[in-house]
């Protein structure tokens, strides 16, 4: 019979956020951001062997929020596609339900909602430009991490406790520059046989 990994699956995401690149660390204190959890939803399709490893194509949202004196505050909603590479193959002494996983993938990153009022927050604004009203956050983004997964025997479920790091645009007017954060947190499998 087909095994669990065998079949399309929904993942429910949590996870929270442990660390972040400088610039999403507030000036003054050093401290990072002020940063929301990443609740999400993913879509994969069966794992493909090819060559010594199975790899599955999938598709993410995900949200992820911070706030900042120098950044303002930011919530936002990723949407991409990514590659999941099982070393189970390799790995072939871990126990059959047992499966260490990398993944990356490429995603777009939108606002839901964005504050920038420099009146509220202290925003280092480039010379020649006095205020951000009209200014909108979107753009390309990278993930990549891993993952345990453990899948149960009797029912068709799987738990995931992952870690990623995402690379993001930073806030306007400097959304063609990157910063990055890590998360880490646990993952519901459901998978549809």
């Amino acid at each position: 019979p087909k095994k669990h990994w065998n079949y399309f699956n929904f993942s429910l995401i949590g996870g929270i956020p442990l660390f972040a690149a400088n610039s999403l660390k507030e000036v003054e204190s050093g401290q990072m951001a002020e940063m929301g959890p990443n609740i999400g939803l993913n879509i994969q399709f069966p794992y493909y062997p090819i060559g010594p490893v199975d790899i599955s194509p999938g598709l993410r949202l995900m949200t992820f929020s911070y706030k900042a004196n120098h950044l303002g505050a930011l919530k936002a909603l990723q949407i991409g596609m990514f590659g999941n590479i099982n070393l189970r193959p390799i790995l072939y002494f871990f126990p059959e339900n047992l499966h260490l996983t990398l993944d990356a993938g490429l995603n777009f990153n939108v606002a839901t909602d964005l504050d920038q009022d420099i009146y509220n927050y202290n925003i280092d604004l480039p010379i020649g430009i006095t205020d951000l009203e009209g200014e909108k956050y979107g753009g390309p983004g990278i993930h990549f991490g891993s993952s345990l997964d453990y899948y149960l025997s009797n029912i068709p479920i799987a738990f995931k406790l992952f870690f990623n790091a995402n690379v993001v645009p930073q806030t306007p007017p400097f959304t063609s520059t990157f910063t990055y954060f890590g998360n880490v947190g646990l993952s519901m499998v459901l998978i549809l046989k």
